[in-house]
C-alpha cells in the first residue's frame, strides 16, 4: 500500500478531526434521492 507516510497520515487526521463524521454523513444523505414511502 502506498501513499501512508507520515506527513499524509498527518494530513489525513487533521482534515478527519476538522469534519466531524456526523457533518459528512449528513452531507452525503443530503445527495441521495428521496425515496416515495407510500409507494
Amino acid at each position: 500500500m502506498k501513499g501512508l507516510s507520515r506527513s499524509n497520515l498527518m494530513y489525513m487526521r487533521a482534515f478527519a478531526n476538522a469534519w466531524p463524521a456526523k457533518v459528512i454523513v449528513q452531507e452525503v444523505l443530503g445527495q441521495l434521492p428521496r425515496v416515495n414511502e407510500g409507494a
